[in-house]
């Protein structure tokens, strides 16, 4: 882990693929530190607090989760600060906090369908089965509904409730005098709904809130590189291509297959192909 640093006041954490942790961020004001999203063990939380540390910056006082994914919570346990979440991301975590998360009992809810595979399988490597064990899952203390503004002191920090085909629960943290937003996994897919999808119902107003932000930069949570305007823009667009021919022939897969080739000037590649798919299986 390297704690990078993207304005004279925010640094973060890239994301690891291998366990699926997500990436963190830290928010230095004069008088508080906001971390964004709590890691998905202690120990990933634990190791950005060092980081920290060797800064000489103080222990965050707030942290807000984006949203209730396992990857983004599980750390919380291992910081001393305050929890700050929607109402629907607390109401969730209350859900899981009755949970066990061991192995035979994770297994079941694959088996069931009410976890996913690919989550399951990297709890596992994150964290063994006596360390998940000893899981608590934290209930915030403050909760909001549409947004919530800390003042960090020369700082300001707003958290905003933004939805999404993801996670319903999903929320960003905006730090406007910075002109960063930290977007969480807001403009991914639906994961936990199968089959996975997006739906233009959902994703194009998220993305034309974010837009409307005119943020430098945005950070989502498994990305290795910060996102400027432009390209949040061009990925905008690109998905607004793909939805529309999608929904031009619906019952036509090499109709939309052409259409799309047409419309990019160029060949398919496979992620073409997988987004073509999530929004047909968003209709």
């Amino acid at each position: 882990m390297k704690l990078q640093q993207i304005t004279p006041h925010i640094y973060w954490v890239a994301p690891a693929e291998e366990t699926d942790r997500p990436l963190l961020g830290a928010v230095v004001g004069e008088q508080s530190i906001l971390m964004v999203d709590a890691g998905n063990s202690p120990d990933h939380a634990q190791q950005f607090l060092k980081l920290l540390k060797q800064y000489n910056f103080s222990l965050p006082e707030y942290v807000a989760l984006t949203h209730w994914h396992w990857d983004h919570v599980f750390g919380a346990q291992a910081l001393n600060a305050t929890l700050i979440a929607h109402y629907e991301t607390t109401r969730k975590l209350q859900e899981m906090s009755q949970l066990s998360w061991r192995d035979k009992a994770l297994d079941q809810r694959v088996e069931d369908g009410t976890e996913i595979e690919f989550c399951r399988d990297h709890m596992k490597i994150e964290l063994s089965d006596r360390q998940r064990a000893q899981i608590k899952i934290r209930i915030p203390e403050l909760s909001f509904e549409e947004q919530l503004t800390l003042d960090l002191g020369s700082l300001t920090a707003q958290i905003i409730h933004v939805g999404g085909d993801h996670s319903a629960d999903s929320s960003i943290v905006f730090i406007p005098e910075e002109s960063v937003v930290f977007l969480g996994d807001s403009i991914y897919d639906s994961i936990y709904e199968t089959p996975r999808h997006y739906t233009a119902q959902k994703i194009f107003p998220l993305l034309e809130k974010l837009l409307s932000l005119k943020a430098a930069y945005y950070l989502d949570g498994h990305s290795g590189q910060p996102m400027l305007f432009a390209e949040l823009e061009a990925f905008t667009e690109y998905l607004k291509t793909i939805s529309q021919c999608v929904s031009g022939n619906p019952a036509d897969l090499a109709a939309i297959k052409n259409a799309l080739s047409k419309a990019l000037a160029r060949e398919l590649n496979e992620e073409d192909l997988e987004y073509i798919e999530n929004f047909l299986n968003g209709l």
